[in-house]
């Protein structure tokens, strides 16, 4: 597996196919590619594997894949989101694996935290997205192909539930699967205050502020603000780091 930065080529992808624009809130030049090295549903091990996330978090997610691949955990596939123009449905369709898209969590303005290449996605097909509709009692199962899987104690390859454990060790502690709408349980992702604040400060900052998150982050209740810590911080950068510790600290 490879950390590498982007191209000018890669770029004018992500742009020309809408899965980067200039409200993202993540700048173009935070994002990085990985090559990743998966386990297929057949057993072989695939070399064509490709993710794009945020700068600073590219190690934890090279750690994700390596146990992923170490456990021989299926992947069906990794690919970027400009093969699918940034349409998720697409992207699910097709069983993909993915991270970074810009684009707002369905039927809100509010962005996703793929937006901060921040969130990941595992195998759509074997862990579906599951839209509610608590007027009616009814569920839009996404891919549609998903109804098979839904019946969660009925173990089948590809699902999630096991490795649950490996992105949680890796700062990605909220899982999609525990919600109650909607459920998504294809989708891992850091809590929203720290990808927020990561895409905020600099990247060598960024590393630091993740070391100190990492150490607490299995207990740490997603009630923070980025918005509060950056104010924090505006009054007093010099300390910030040490605050911060104290901050997460506090909200275990």
């Amino acid at each position: 597996m490879a950390t590498l930065p982007v191209d000018r080529a890669f770029i004018d992808l992500l742009e020309s196919t809408g899965v980067w624009s200039p409200n993202c809130p993540l700048s173009i030049e935070r994002l990085v590619n990985i090559e990743i090295s998966y386990c297929d549903f057949e057993g072989e091990i695939r070399d064509d594997g490709l993710i794009t996330v945020m700068d600073v978090l590219a190690e934890s997610v090279e750690r994700v894949f390596k146990e992923l691949l170490e456990l021989r955990f299926p992947v069906d596939k990794i690919r970027s989101m400009h093969h699918y123009l940034g349409n998720d449905e697409l992207s699910m369709d097709d069983n993909n694996s993915s991270c970074f898209n810009s684009r707002s969590i369905a039927g809100t303005d509010t962005f996703s935290i793929h937006s901060y290449g921040a969130a990941i996605d595992i195998n759509p097909l074997q862990n579906p997205y599951l839209q509610i509709d608590e007027e009616n009692g009814m569920v839009k199962v996404n891919p549609s192909k998903g109804w098979s899987y839904l019946n969660r104690r009925n173990r089948k390859v590809g699902m999630v539930e096991e490795i649950v454990p490996v992105f949680a060790r890796h700062g990605f502690v909220v899982w999609g699967g525990t919600w109650t709408t909607p459920v998504d349980y294809h989708h891992f992702q850091l809590p929203r205050f720290m990808a927020e604040l990561l895409a905020s400060i600099a990247p060598d900052e960024g590393c630091t502020l993740l070391s100190q998150y990492m150490e607490v982050c299995h207990d740490l209740k997603d009630d923070l603000k980025a918005e509060a810590l950056l104010g924090v911080r505006a009054a007093d950068p010099e300390s910030f780091r040490h605050i911060f510790a104290e901050l997460i600290c506090a909200s275990v």
